[in-house]
């Protein structure tokens, strides 16, 4: 079982990271899944996730998981909170019993040096170019804010300007303020970076 790694947060999020190397007929048998969807890799990731779901919360419901309004994985009548993140060889989970979630996983990629002005600005580049993989922090960070939020319609250098980008040893805090018609919400991101990937969740108790 290669549990990459598993934490909790100060504001009690149960966060797993899945390295996954089993086949998919593992997964599947392992949670009594077999979804309809005919690309294996597709499959396989989804399966995983919902495997890793189990992994944190042994009674948790997959099976009465469903699309929200947006798109977004939810359970419709249960005070669970989740959210998912795969990329690579990797799956993330991050749990909680009474907020909303957003995390995201990516892994070192040369796209992100081709898409950057997709989801940056020009001052928020030039600010990322002085971390190695600011880039690929910041691609994350957005990508977090983005699935806690919970709407469509977000332009992510518009209404995801980065704040603050803070990198001290192994600790990196970027602060986004989510630009609205009325006002801007702060939302407080704390990320991770692997030598495979990077990660970035968003912590709610902070915001």
């Amino acid at each position: 079982m290669p549990l990459f790694h598993e934490f909790k947060t100060e504001s009690d999020q149960h966060i797993a990271i899945w390295h996954v190397e089993e086949p998919l007929d593992f997964f599947e048998k392992e949670i009594g899944y077999y979804p309809p969807i005919s690309n294996e890799q597709k499959r396989k990731e989804h399966v995983a996730g919902r495997f890793v779901l189990q992994y944190l919360h042994p009674s948790f419901p997959i099976h009465d998981i469903r699309p929200n309004a947006f798109g977004k994985p939810h359970l419709a009548e249960q005070p669970l909170h989740f959210s998912i993140s795969h990329s690579g060889n990797y799956v993330a989970v991050c749990l909680h019993h009474a907020h909303e979630q957003g995390i995201d996983l990516q892994c070192w990629t040369p796209k992100v040096e081709t898409i950057k002005a997709k989801f940056l600005s020009l001052s928020e580049i030039e600010r990322c170019k002085a971390h190695p993989q600011g880039l690929l922090l910041a691609w994350t960070a957005k990508e977090a804010a983005f699935k806690y939020l919970n709407k469509q319609g977000v332009d992510f250098i518009q209404d995801l300007p980065i704040a603050t980008f803070s990198i001290k040893d192994e600790n990196i805090n970027i602060i986004i303020n989510h630009n609205t018609n009325d006002d801007s919400v702060k939302i407080v991101i704390k990320s991770l970076i692997f030598n495979d990937f990077a990660f970035s969740y968003v912590d709610h108790k902070a915001i």
